[in-house]
């Protein structure tokens, strides 16, 4: 059994704020990674790189590691959704009723 420590990450106003700022990149990254897979054949994480990683490190100036973090994210997301369309999983949300990071 591996052992579970607890951290409280206490940062300062301007870390908080340089934290939030860097969640709503990834999260609009990760939309227009959404959008980009849904109008192209763009579907595995290495597809998606070729075809947004320079776009997005240019556009939302995001560094390389959350920037491929988005893409494995979208790749991953797009797979387990075919997966459970495919088993005709009742659990899966709609499109559209997604819940996003608020802040």
């Amino acid at each position: 059994m591996k052992p579970v420590v607890r951290v409280e990450l206490l940062p300062s106003t301007e870390q908080a704020q340089a934290l939030k700022a860097t969640l709503h990149v990834c999260n609009e990254a990760a939309d227009h990674t959404s959008q980009v897979t849904q109008a192209t054949e763009a579907r595995d994480k290495y597809a998606l790189q070729e075809a947004v990683y320079h776009e997005l490190k240019g556009r939302f100036g995001s560094s390389a590691q959350p920037t491929v973090r988005v893409l494995d994210k979208g790749a991953d997301a797009y797979t387990t959704r075919q997966a459970n369309l495919k088993a005709r999983n009742p659990d899966i949300p709609e499109p559209g009723r997604t819940e996003r990071l608020s802040g």
